[in-house]
Formats: C-alpha cells, sequence, structure tokens
C-alpha cells in the first residue's frame, strides 16, 4: 500500500474500504424497497442527464461511472458533450478505461451507457494480479480520472484486502487536492 502524496508511479489502495461501500449499498438497498441484495445483484438502471448541472456536473459524472461497475444496473449518464472539450475527452477517456475493467460501455456524443459487470472486472483484475501486475488507470493529465478510479480501486474486489487496480500518476491530483490519496486512505475501515 502506498501512502505518499506525490508518487511518481502508479498509487494503490488496500485494505478494508467497507464502511462507505456498505453505506453506498445501504442507499441502493433504500430505492429497492431495503430487500437484502448485495451490491452487485441490484438490478434497476440509473438515468441521470447533467445538461442543468454543467459547472458543477463532471465531478459528479467521473465518479458515478467509476463506480457503476459496482452498481448492478445499467449507468445512463447523458447531456455531457461538453466534457470532450476540457482538459481531455473525457467522456471517451472514461468509456476506455470502463471497457479495460471488462465493462460493456456505449458511447456516444452526449452520453455514456454502461452495463456493470462485477464478474468481468473481477476476472480481469485476477488475471493481472496472476500476471504479477495490477489494472492500471490512466488519468490523462486530469485529477477526476485519478480520484474516481482510486475509489472504485479501494472496493476490496477480490475480497483479499489486497490492491488491484492502480493510477496511474496521481500527482494530477496535486492542483486541486493534494491530500486526496491521503484522505481517501483515511476512510479504511471507517
Amino acid at each position: 500500500v502506498l501512502r505518499i502524496p506525490f508518487p511518481k508511479g502508479p498509487v494503490t489502495l488496500a485494505g478494508n474500504f467497507g464502511g462507505p461501500f456498505e453505506l453506498l449499498r445501504k442507499t441502493a438497498q433504500g430505492y429497492r424497497g431495503k430487500k437484502p441484495e448485495i451490491l452487485e445483484e441490484i438490478l434497476y438502471e440509473i438515468i441521470i442527464d447533467w445538461q442543468a448541472r454543467l459547472e458543477k456536473g463532471m465531478p459528479l459524472i467521473a465518479i458515478t461511472a467509476a463506480i457503476a461497475p459496482l452498481l448492478g444496473g445499467s449507468v445512463c449518464i447523458r447531456g455531457i458533450e461538453h466534457t470532450r472539450h476540457q482538459e481531455t475527452d473525457r467522456v471517451a477517456g472514461i468509456a476506455k478505461e470502463l471497457i479495460k475493467l471488462g465493462q460493456a460501455v456505449e458511447e456516444d456524443r452526449d452520453r455514456l451507457r454502461i452495463h456493470p459487470n462485477v464478474s468481468a472486472m473481477r476476472d480481469q483484475a485476477t488475471s493481472a494480479r496472476k500476471a504479477g501486475r495490477l489494472i492500471e488507470i490512466e488519468t490523462y493529465e486530469d485529477h477526476r480520472f485519478a480520484m474516481s478510479f482510486a475509489v472504485l480501486g479501494s472496493y476490496d474486489l477480490l475480497g483479499d484486502g489486497q490492491p488491484w487496480l492502480a493510477i496511474k500518476d496521481p500527482a494530477c491530483c496535486g492542483k486541486t487536492f493534494p491530500d486526496f490519496f491521503d484522505v481517501l486512505q483515511s476512510l479504511k475501515n471507517v
């Protein structure tokens, strides 16, 4: 586990981050009438339209997309064409990184539809680990990628408390949230 604010290489997180994900699971269960499904079995579609939230939408767009593999049902994020013309083409970048994680992604000019498959993501992580590596997420020099996929990477996907995901260029968070990885690490065992 690396706990260096600005490491030169990829950063990983490990351990029991069950608290935040348990909260997410309970929140999702509230939408299903408090049935006892586990996070990856939640079966509903989430549709988010960001057109009316242009100035504050991207952090939530990125985190929603990054954790979509854990939500179980289809996730559609629309009204996001404006994010193609910022630091990077964020729509294409998010799609590319989710596909790397074994997710089915439909990318259109103004939307992403993510069809979560936690089993495929687990298979990708297991294969990477057997090859002596982790799945590496590209940041495109954009702190939103680093922070959003780090939240996903804090999920104990393989059930052993060990890292399965690495964030390339975590230092890109330095301009907006230099202590992000320390803060995320502090959520361990919450």
